[in-house]
C-alpha cells in the first residue's frame, strides 16, 4: 500500500516538475526600443563618442565638413548618455530619445539664435562600429555616419 502512494507521489512530483522547468524555459523577447539605445549609448560607465567620418548630399560625399562643425572636418563627435542627454564637440548640450527602433530623435538649443532645434532621424543602420542616420533638411536628403573612436 505505502509503495503505491509513494509510486502516486513521486509521480505528482514528476509532472509537477515538468511543470515548472517547461515554464521557466519560455524565452522573454528583447525590447527593441531598449536594444537601439544600448547600441546608441554603449555602456554607462564608458559611454560611446561617436565620431561623424561621411556626410553625404542627395548621395553625393560632402567634402566641406566646415558646415557641420565648428572645429573642422573629422573632428565632430558626439556622445549619447543614458539617461537621455547627449553632447557634441562644439559643445551643443540636449535631449535624445528612440521612439521606435528605426528612429533617433533631439533636441537642443542653437548656440547662435537661441532657437530650440528638434531632429528627428532614421536609423538607417547601428551596431557598436558604426551609425548611420539619415534626414530631409530643406528638400535635401542629408546622410550622417560616424564610426566609434575607440573610447
Amino acid at each position: 500500500m505505502k509503495t503505491k502512494q509513494y509510486a502516486r507521489l513521486l509521480s505528482l512530483l514528476l509532472i509537477f516538475s515538468a511543470g515548472l522547468f517547461t515554464s521557466c524555459s519560455k524565452e522573454i523577447a528583447a525590447d527593441p526600443i531598449a536594444i537601439a539605445k544600448a547600441t546608441i549609448t554603449g555602456a554607462a560607465n564608458n559611454p560611446t563618442i561617436w565620431r561623424l567620418t561621411e556626410v553625404t548630399v542627395n548621395g553625393s560625399a560632402e567634402s566641406n565638413f566646415s558646415t557641420i562643425s565648428s572645429n573642422g572636418s573629422n573632428t565632430y563627435m558626439i556622445t549619447f548618455y543614458q539617461g537621455g542627454s547627449f553632447k557634441d564637440s562644439d559643445g551643443v548640450v540636449g535631449k535624445w530619445d528612440v521612439p521606435n527602433p528605426q528612429a533617433l530623435s533631439t533636441s537642443y538649443v542653437n548656440l547662435i539664435s537661441g532657437v530650440e532645434v528638434l531632429q528627428s532621424y532614421l536609423i538607417e543602420e547601428s551596431n557598436s562600429n558604426i551609425l548611420k542616420l539619415k534626414y530631409t533638411y530643406q528638400g535635401k536628403v542629408i546622410q550622417l555616419t560616424y564610426v566609434t573612436t575607440g573610447k
